[in-house]
């Protein structure tokens, strides 16, 4: 199963389909919500509730029953993600001065900033290591955006790519080996990936349009993504070799922000 947001509907919301392609179905119905990832045990999603880009986290069982608010409107911001043990949830929080990485228990306690910075810096789409111990993320620190991973306290921050490219939503491989994202270069967006270390950077995605938010499949086989090469956003999945794009959506929609679902 793959979530993914799309206006389909007249506003932004959370569906599921299966990982060909089919049965896809509305799972969130109140407010514009985007941003879906799904928990450790696939039977619930988290997502991001009234857009655009600043609103609450909330929680939701996969057949739409069930949401729980995590955090209220107005401080939280895009790319909540699941911890592996399933106890917490990463997102990028507002402080009305710069955008930080921020953690908060799945009940909505315990919260607390894992990155500070100046005024007006980003920090943005986090995700956790398989193992929970490291949370990778971009940020513009240095000037650039580019791919960062810390210790899931904060510390021991590490700079993974160093150019003159903007790189965006990264993503841990199933095996903790590799790192998915997302890099303008040569004039648009493209999918790449690099070693954990930040080396062996491959590009996986070579096309005139636009491809943007990767996501591994379980078994890191394939990763999801968004493209507008036919017109308008749609998801598309490929090897994890950048062999064999297969159109996964069809419409004039928006369909945006792919996340597997674990097996």
């Amino acid at each position: 199963m793959i979530a993914f947001t799309s206006d389909r509907s007249g506003r932004s919301g959370i569906y599921v389909m299966n990982a060909d392609g089919s049965d896809q179905r509305l799972v969130t119905d109140k407010d514009d919500s985007s941003f879906p990832a799904f928990s450790p045990d696939g039977a619930r999603i988290v997502y991001m509730s009234s857009a655009p880009y600043m609103g609450g986290i909330y929680t939701i069982d996969v057949d739409g029953s069930n949401q729980q608010q995590v955090i209220s409107r107005n401080r939280a911001m895009a790319g909540p993600d699941w911890s592996p043990d399933g106890k917490q949830i990463v997102f990028i929080y507002h402080t009305h001065q710069y955008f930080s990485i921020s953690v908060i228990d799945v009940v909505g306690s315990n919260f607390r900033q894992l990155t500070r910075g100046v005024t007006n810096q980003i920090n943005a789409s986090p995700g956790w290591s398989p193992d929970g111990l490291r949370i990778v993320f971009s940020s513009d620190r240095n000037g650039d955006n580019e791919i960062y991973i810390m210790d899931a306290d904060g510390s021991n921050v590490q700079q993974m790519t160093d150019n003159d490219n903007t790189d965006y939503f990264p993503a841990w491989s199933p095996d903790g080996s590799q790192i998915a994202f997302t890099s303008y270069r040569d004039g648009n967006w493209d999918i790449y990936v690099m070693d954990v270390n930040g080396g062996n950077v491959r590009r996986l995605t070579d096309n005139p349009a636009q491809d943007w938010g990767a996501a591994w499949s379980p078994d890191g086989a394939q990763i999801a993504f968004a493209s507008d090469r036919d017109g308008n956003w749609e998801i598309y999945t490929i090897n994890a070799d950048g062999s064999q794009p297969r159109r996964l959506t069809n419409n004039e929609a928006q369909d945006l922000d792919p996340a597997w679902r674990p097996y």
